[in-house]
């Protein structure tokens, strides 16, 4: 019961990490483009237009490495650890948690 719980949380956490990088660089390019606009008239859908791709870019690229490389090692650090015997309970909590993150993260 406790490993279904958890696993749903995390998948939760997962699916909102997801949805807010998804989200994020049309927040910062917007931003940039108010910015520009505020300083020079007009010159907001030039940022827009320069800036977006960089910063998609740099946002996939975020994402990536969290899926390809932050939640596996994670993973591996937990399993890696010991807990003792009173732990193993916790570490089964975060294992199924973990493995929730990794499954709503990667859609």
């Amino acid at each position: 019961m406790f490993d279904s719980i958890s696993k749903l949380a995390g998948d939760f956490v997962g699916n909102f990490a997801d949805k807010l990088l998804d989200m994020a660089p049309g927040l910062v390019t917007g931003l940039l483009s108010t910015a520009a606009n505020s300083v020079l008239p007009g010159s907001g859908m030039l940022v827009q237009a320069i800036a977006g791709p960089i910063v998609d870019a740099g946002f996939d690229a975020v994402e990536s490495i969290a899926r390809d490389a932050l939640l596996p090692a994670a993973s591996d650090a937990l399993n890696g650890a010991d807990f003792g015997d009173s732990g193993e309970f916790l570490k089964s909590l975060a294992g199924s948690f973990l493995e929730g993150v990794q499954s709503g993260f990667g859609g």
